[in-house]
């Protein structure tokens, strides 16, 4: 990795940008500005709600040719004692929150604007709240900003050999039942919530098979929150459960709480969702991207599917061929995330290719 690149991805993580730090998040919007403006990119600073969203372009188009979209929050530290820093180890590669989700891939996207300028018209902006559903992505759409040609979301830790076309909807759903309080010494004096809860849910589990491999291509289901109780002798007169769906058809969005609802008979909140993305690996910008991977480094990209989720959600929208692709690390969300010491420099000439030749 270039001393630059380690310098400036050493700031960014340092910042502790994590999404609900709208404060944090913006210091590496300000920082990325400051850092691209000092090499001779256009940049505009747009508000959207208390957060600020960097805008970045060789030529200050609004719709650029291809517009790139990395983003620049992550979630917290496991360990912040250790995480918010960088560390180098023997095997070359570099630990730390955002190493890899996404703060590498934001670097990447800095320097290939940098290298672009006279040479495409290309731009990128910096999604600021990607881990709490991207609505920052949304808004800046809503803005104006687009691509004419293109959009790659810069994201993920595959590297440059994988290509991603399509990923996962998110349904998140809160399951609720109703109790009635009583003394716990004394059961037939209250219905229990708990009870009613578990019940409910397990109608639905008896139903439901996950996939049991990312090529297994088909919705998934987690319990990830569970709430109830307020006293150690009271029978409770609620509870509830965060149900985390992926979904493979937008046509769920609507469908997948109606069907929990008449399953489980609990009370059904719909929490937050988003739809799945759906891309064209046989579209010519995604043709000419596999051509310049093999170009380069000789090798025969994959053209993938992805279980999560990124702001490719949102940016299907522009109705122009959309990817997935970044710099190539592991653990993301885990105390052993890490970027690979060399991905950066072998993803940079990937982007100012794609860009030149669009």
């Amino acid at each position: 990795m270039k001393s630059e690149h380690w310098e400036l991805l050493r700031e960014l993580v340092s910042f502790h940008p994590v999404s609900r730090d709208p404060a944090a998040v913006d210091k590496v919007q300000e920082h990325l500005r400051r850092f691209l403006e000092d090499h001779g990119v256009f940049c505009r600073m747009e508000a959207v709600g208390d957060r600020h969203i960097l805008f970045a372009s060789t030529t200050g188009n609004k719709t650029p040719d291809i517009l790139f979209n990395p983003h620049v929050d992550v979630v917290p530290a496991l360990d912040p004692e250790t995480q918010y820093s960088l560390d180098v180890r023997e095997n070359g590669r570099i630990y730390g929150r955002g190493a890899t989700d996404d703060l590498g891939n934001a670097v990447c996207v800095a320097q290939a604007l940098i290298d672009l300028k006279g040479k495409a018209d290309a731009g990128a902006f910096f999604t600021g709240d990607e881990e709490l559903g991207g609505s920052t992505t949304d808004a800046m759409i809503k803005l104006g900003y687009g691509a004419k040609k293109m959009v790659l979301v810069v994201d993920g830790s595959r590297g440059p050999d994988f290509v991603v076309y399509a990923q996962k909807g998110i349904v998140i759903l809160k399951l609720t039942a109703r109790g009635t309080a009583g003394h716990s010494a004394y059961p037939w004096t209250g219905k229990n919530a708990i009870v009613a809860l578990f019940r409910g849910f397990a109608k639905l589990a008896d139903q439901w098979e996950n996939p049991r491999e990312e090529k297994d291509w088909r919705d998934s289901m987690e319990p990830v929150i569970l709430s109830a109780g307020k006293a150690e002798n009271q029978i409770p007169d609620e509870a509830s459960m965060t149900v985390n769906f992926r979904i493979t058809r937008a046509e769920e969005l609507e469908t997948l709480p109606r069907m929990v609802a008449d399953v489980t008979g609990l009370e059904v909140s719909i929490q937050r969702s988003c739809p799945p993305f759906n891309g064209d690996p046989d579209s010519q910008p995604l043709r000419l991207l596999a051509g310049i991977i093999r170009d380069l480094y000789g090798k025969e990209p994959s053209f993938v599917r992805m279980t999560g989720a990124t702001d490719a959600r949102h940016l299907q929208k522009l109705g122009v061929p959309t990817a997935i692709m970044g710099c190539l690390g592991a653990g993301a969300h885990s105390v052993s995330e890490y970027l690979e010491s060399d991905s950066i420099d072998r993803m940079v000439p990937i982007l100012v290719k794609l860009a030149a030749l669009l």
